[in-house]
């Protein structure tokens, strides 16, 4: 691990306290005096910096909260507006079925009355024939037949007429009774798609509301990532202070490290391709395993894992790799909050900067492939949301990219 500028001060520190000492053999009073306050005054400044650094870890930390607070919002509100979208879709489906079978009820409606009345002018054809006639019309038909067998053909003549005009009232009173009914139903439908479209408006004003509510939080996910940017860049200008947060990153490897190497003895890992994709869905790694420009200490640094991000990756699901056991779940110094599992055979994986309270896993748990572990955040040392992604073979980092499938 390469010496930070704030461990070489500690030395300097070291060595003119030495310095001070060793001279103070011979000093006069007043230049032993001085050596000691010069003494006082080093180790005046080393627990200020060691006060500065574990304020602004305090603050990260506090920012961190913040920033999962409101991705939380984010992600509690996407459901809610997806489902306030596909019930406006099917209301909408519901209202253009609705309008199609009142079109077809109008139509019917028309055509039944075209009917009705066509019975109706009928009907009264007939009522007014009968009614110049006069009541005795069918006795005098009858009375005028010369054989019998010419009276029976009147009668029948006369009672098919009176069926005839019977059938004709019927079918007109069943006309009426289908046309009220056709009429009944048709304001039932204009009734349910007046209250579809009342349903429809208040699903609408619900969505324009969960809208707002979303773009609020993201504002505010974006204003607080701000301040921690700002003030970490504010802080940039005080190089012991930032790096001895840089150290505390390298220290927390270097213990994850040691911690691997007294669970297990020495393995062969494991073979090219055997893990799953730890954020499916989001295959863009934005800063491979290597050496690079640190993007918050902006010194070059040793990068040991991958980051894996993408455009609403925020909030995304977080697998295990591989079956295993859980080790470790919860935060960890600038990884933030982290998960990992130790597969076995000297292997083991890392979830970093997860989203604070979305750890579904606990220490000693057993995990399947592909399980769910967490969601992806963006807690300690990160500028946006990712998932830091390691593979360590009995505590070594490694490129995890051969071992990804």
């Amino acid at each position: 691990m390469k010496r930070t500028r704030a461990y070489i001060a500690s030395i300097l520190i070291f060595i003119l306290l030495f310095s001070f000492a060793s001279q103070a053999l011979a000093a006069t009073p007043a230049e032993l005096a001085e050596s000691r306050r010069k003494a006082e005054a080093a180790r005046q400044a080393a627990q200020e910096a060691e006060a500065a650094a574990d304020a602004l870890r305090s603050d990260i930390e506090e920012i961190d909260e913040k920033i999962s607070a409101h991705q939380r919002e984010i992600l509690k509100l996407r459901p809610q507006i997806n489902a306030a979208r596909q019930q406006t879709s099917s209301l909408e489906t519901q209202i253009a079925e609705l309008n199609e079978v009142i079109a077809q009820k109008e139509a019917e409606i028309t055509r039944i009355q075209a009917e009705h009345d066509k019975q109706t002018a009928l009907l009264a054809d007939r009522i007014t024939v009968a009614y110049k006639q006069g009541d005795g019309f069918f006795l005098e038909v009858l009375l005028q037949a010369e054989t019998l067998k010419d009276f029976f053909a009147r009668t029948a003549l006369v009672q098919r007429v009176v069926e005839s005009d019977r059938d004709l009232a019927v079918a007109l009173e069943n006309t009426r009774v289908t046309l009220e009914g056709h009429r009944a139903e048709h304001a039932r439908s204009l009734e349910a798609v007046q209250a579809r479209h009342q349903e429809a408006r208040v699903v609408e004003n619900n969505l324009r509301d969960l809208q707002s509510r979303q773009e609020r939080a993201l504002h505010e996910q974006q204003t607080v990532q701000n301040q921690k940017a700002a003030m970490v860049a504010e802080n940039a200008e005080n190089a012991e202070r930032l790096l001895k947060l840089a150290d505390d990153e390298d220290r927390e490897s270097a213990r994850i490290a040691a911690e691997l190497r007294a669970r297990s003895s020495d393995g062969s890992g494991f073979h090219a391709g055997e893990m799953v994709w730890p954020v499916p869905g989001f295959n863009r790694v934005s800063s491979p395993f290597g050496w690079r420009t640190h993007p918050i200490f902006k010194e070059r640094r040793m990068h040991w894992g991958i980051d894996i991000a993408g455009r609403g990756i925020n909030g995304a699901s977080v697998v295990a790799a591989d079956e295993g056991e859980v080790i470790s779940a919860g935060r960890r110094g600038g990884y933030g909050v982290t998960v990992m599992v130790d597969h076995g055979n000297g292997v083991a994986t890392l979830y970093a900067h997860l989203l604070g309270g979305s750890i579904d896993v606990s220490r000693g748990q057993r995990v399947s492939r592909g399980q769910h572990i967490a969601s992806v955040g963006s807690t300690g040392f990160s500028t946006g949301a990712h998932l830091h992604f390691e593979v360590r073979i009995n505590g070594r980092p490694v490129d995890p990219m051969p071992y990804l499938r």
